[in-house]
């Protein structure tokens, strides 16, 4: 619910956003302190973290809105948004790559949908805050995940399971 309203809000008013294709069918935009990520599609992932189209933005970020139809998170895609605390994974996202939230030390919670099926390596590594993972499934359903190595700080935080 937070998301969509965050979502809500900084759909308004567009002109002043800076704006981009981050592959031919999801795109981005920043508005304020929000990085939002519409569209349909896998995201793509990048050799380099500063290939990243929103990289120069990693600093100022508070919010990241990703938005339903996205079905996965790329490589390197947010990693070092040190001001980011709270991530919300739309139910489209199937897979979160290799270090799609690397490095990110202000990050508390992660919100995650019973779609999400594969974590990649590293993909929370460096996250020493992350103390709370909640999650809209069974807690069997969870344990199923394939969450590959270098995820500690997301298996040590407290998992929520809401069914």
């Amino acid at each position: 619910a937070k998301s969509n309203e965050v979502f809500m809000r900084a759909t308004v008013n567009l002109s002043d956003a800076v704006k981009g294709w981050h592959s031919s069918k999801i795109y981005w935009y920043v508005k304020g302190d929000t990085l939002i990520l519409t569209g349909s599609g896998e995201m793509t992932s990048k050799a380099s973290v500063s290939e990243q189209p929103w990289y120069e933005f990693k600093d100022t970020i508070t919010n990241i809105v990703i938005g339903e139809g996205v079905q996965s998170i790329g490589k390197l895609a947010f990693s070092k948004f040190f001001n980011v605390e709270e991530i919300t994974i739309p139910s489209s996202v199937t897979k979160i790559d290799v270090a799609a939230f690397d490095d990110m030390a202000s990050l508390k919670t992660v919100n995650l949908t019973s779609n999400t099926k594969k974590i990649g390596t590293y993909a929370f590594r460096d996250c020493p805050n992350l103390t709370t993972v909640n999650y809209d499934g069974k807690r069997e359903e969870f344990d199923a995940i394939n969450i590959t190595s270098g995820n500690n700080d997301f298996k040590n935080a407290t998992i929520n399971c809401t069914k």
